[in-house]
C-alpha cells in the first residue's frame, strides 16, 4: 500500500440529482461546489459512517490533451488528502506524483490563473516517483507536488471531496480500511 492514493471501494452516487456541470471552459478551471447540495447524500452518509466529514469540495476542469502544472495544492508541502472522482470518463486523468530533484529548492507560493495559492514547480526540476489513472473514488495525496494529464479528445471533469484540514492522508485512509474491514 502506498501513501499518494487508494482506490475506494464505492458503487453509489456522487453527485446529486440536482448536480450541473458548468459551461466548459476553454481553458483548464477550478470551480467550487456546494457541499450541501452538489454532494449526494448516499455519498456523504458513506463517509460519515467512517467518521469522515467533508469541509469543502472543488470541480476540476482540464481540457482534451492538456497536462497541468506541477504544483501542491496550498502554501506549503503538508500531508492532507483530497477524495477525488472523474465524472464523464472512467479513462480520463491520469495523476502523477514528483519529489524534487537533489538541490531543488521549496519554492515560494504564488496566486494561480483560478485565484488559489499554490506551490508550482518546472518539470525539469522534479523526478516522477508514481502515477495512477483515477478510475474509480480515489484518495490522493495533494500535500506533494503532483500532476493532472488529460491524454482524452474530450475534457475532463473531477470533484475533489476536502475534509479537515487537520486529517492527515494517512488518517483518512485508515478511516476508509479499517471501516472496510469491518
Amino acid at each position: 500500500m502506498n501513501n499518494l492514493f487508494y482506490e475506494i471501494d464505492y458503487q453509489g452516487k456522487i453527485v446529486s440529482d440536482f448536480f450541473v456541470l458548468p459551461q466548459e471552459p476553454k481553458t483548464q478551471k477550478i470551480f467550487p461546489i456546494d457541499i450541501n447540495n452538489d454532494i449526494a447524500e448516499e455519498l456523504k452518509f458513506f463517509l460519515i459512517k467512517k467518521f469522515l466529514f467533508i469541509s469543502n469540495g472543488y470541480l476540476f476542469y482540464t481540457p482534451p490533451g492538456y497536462k497541468s502544472a506541477i504544483h501542491v495544492d496550498g502554501i506549503s508541502l503538508h500531508q492532507r488528502p483530497a477524495l477525488n472522482f472523474v465524472l464523464n470518463s472512467n479513462r480520463l486523468g491520469i495523476m502523477k506524483w514528483y519529489k524534487l530533484k537533489d538541490g531543488i529548492s521549496v519554492p515560494l507560493p504564488e496566486l494561480t490563473s483560478n485565484a488559489t495559492m499554490y506551490l508550482q514547480v518546472e518539470e525539469n526540476d522534479t523526478e516522477e516517483i508514481a502515477q495512477h489513472n483515477l478510475k474509480k473514488l480515489c484518495l490522493v495525496h495533494t500535500g506533494i507536488f503532483h500532476n493532472i494529464e488529460n491524454p482524452d479528445e474530450i475534457g475532463r471533469w473531477c470533484i475533489s471531496i476536502r475534509f479537515d484540514q487537520r486529517l492527515s492522508f494517512n488518517t483518512v485512509l485508515n478511516k476508509l480500511i479499517s471501516a472496510e474491514l469491518s
